[in-house]
């Protein structure tokens, strides 16, 4: 049996797969230990350790992990992408992920707390998009900005 996935779940997932589980810890998401001086230098400090570390697993191509990404891409889209349409994907996914990284992040910070909690990454999430279920299992997703 299939289970169903909400929206937001995958898009969570996806995160939470981006960084990586060494940079996971229950409840909240940190690169590091936070720096004092760093952090004194500059104010995004945890974001870029976090973005620079994705940057180095995204270096290290493992044949076995990126055939089983194009399958399941390939499922996904109903067709198999071209690598410029996958090169595209990605990056706009890691656009993605900053944008609501560094929301959440400032969003966090305005409000006193030391990090960015999965709640903080659902509130940045459902302004871009929100998901409900219809009785019958149907995924309905809306996008606030644009009406349908």
């Amino acid at each position: 049996m299939i289970r169903s996935l909400s929206l937001r779940d995958i898009a969570l997932r996806t995160f939470a797969l981006l960084l990586g589980a060494q940079l996971l810890s229950p409840g909240r998401v940190w690169a590091a230990p936070p720096d004092p001086e760093a952090s004194a230098m500059r104010p995004d400090y945890s974001s870029q350790v976090i973005l620079d570390s994705i940057g180095q697993l995204e270096a290290e191509s493992d044949a076995k992990c990126n055939s089983t990404a194009s399958r399941f891409e390939d499922f996904l889209f109903g067709t198999p992408l071209s690598e410029s349409a996958r090169i595209e994907k990605t990056e706009l996914q890691k656009a993605l992920v900053r944008r609501l990284w560094y929301a959440a992040s400032d969003k966090a910070r305005a409000k006193g707390h030391s990090g960015v909690t999965a709640e903080h990454l659902q509130e940045e999430t459902r302004s871009i998009l929100t998901e409900s279920e219809a009785p019958d299992g149907t995924l309905r997703v809306q996008f606030p900005n644009h009406p349908p």
